[in-house]
This record gives structure tokens, sequence and C-alpha cells, in this order.
């Protein structure tokens, strides 16, 4: 999945993003959020049946079992306001 913040006065202009996805062999959800100076990654567990661990597999309705941590530094790449990022 993916979602986008444009400029209301430029609508082609992203001024942020987010994209998440799951992992199923890590057991992981991971997002990359952007904005116009940088972009950082996070991740968190999900929660996996135990009666399902045999298949390894994990559903898309499945829970998370934790909050968002920072997988990464924030990652500067340009320059730009700070005030919406």
């Amino acid at each position: 999945m993916m979602y986008a913040a444009t400029d209301p006065l430029q609508p082609w202009k992203a001024r942020a993003a987010i994209r998440w996805w799951r992992d199923s062999d890590a057991e992981t959800d991971f997002a990359i959020v952007w904005c116009q100076i940088g972009w950082q990654l996070f991740s968190r567990s999900v929660w996996v049946n135990p009666a399902e661990v045999v298949e390894r597999r994990i559903r898309n309705n499945r829970a998370s079992s934790d909050q968002w941590d920072a997988a990464t530094e924030f990652v500067i790449t340009g320059e730009g306001r700070r005030w919406w990022c």
C-alpha cells in the first residue's frame, strides 16, 4: 500500500508519502516514510497464530503485535522546509 500527501498548489508534487508492506518470511511489517528532505524506515513484528507456525504463512488479515519502531535513522536527501516533515 502507498499513500501520498500532495501539495494543494502543485498537485503533481508529493509533500510526503508512506509505503507499507509485509514480509511473510520475516514475520515483519515494514513502512518507509518520505518527505521533502528525506526518508526513514520503520518496522514492527506480526502476530502469528501458534497453530499456523508450522505452515510459516502469514495472511494479510493477521494483526501486528507491536508498535512501529525506527529501523533506520532519518536520512536527509535534500533541502526543504522541516515544518511538515
